[in-house]
């Protein structure tokens, strides 16, 4: 003879609550139900037992309603990765860019300020960052017109 597990436990309390059943007639039931019950206590219960008790209570109206489990974020795949071609870019952009700090401490910190890290690593973190850099290079050539 097997006792309840966890689960089966769980389920029988949900389902007690669920159902607005009182201890004293949760005890009762347990006793008169199940004869090898004599504190009305389902951990007293068999395996076999606190699966019918469950069934009871199911046919009285309760329902197990289960968790929706979210998908963990993957990590980046190599095909997700920044791609030459990005690079390459990134690279010339910068190039035509004045930069007041000099221009590696202020392509890093530029990058830190618009996407927080402090390179992009993949292809839409660099998509993002070209697109950053487009709009600083074409607000530096309206400014130099003036």
């Amino acid at each position: 003879m097997s006792s309840p597990n966890r689960r089966q436990i769980q389920l029988i309390h949900i389902a007690k609550a669920d159902l607005g059943i009182s201890d004293e007639d949760y005890r009762a039931l347990l006793m008169s139900r199940y004869p090898g019950c004599f504190e009305g206590s389902c951990k007293e219960l068999t395996g076999a037992e606190a699966d019918d008790l469950l069934e009871y209570f199911k046919a009285r109206g309760f329902k197990v309603k289960r968790k929706r489990r979210t998908r963990p974020r993957r990590p980046p795949v190599v095909t997700d990765m920044i791609t030459r071609g990005q690079r390459a870019k990134i690279k010339a952009l910068a190039g035509d860019i004045q930069w007041h700090a000099g221009e590696a401490k202020g392509l890093k910190g530029f990058c830190r300020r618009q996407l927080g890290i402090d390179y992009p690593r993949t292809e839409a973190e660099a998509q993002r960052f070209i697109e950053h850099l487009k709009h600083l290079k074409a607000s530096q050539q309206r400014k130099a017109r003036v």
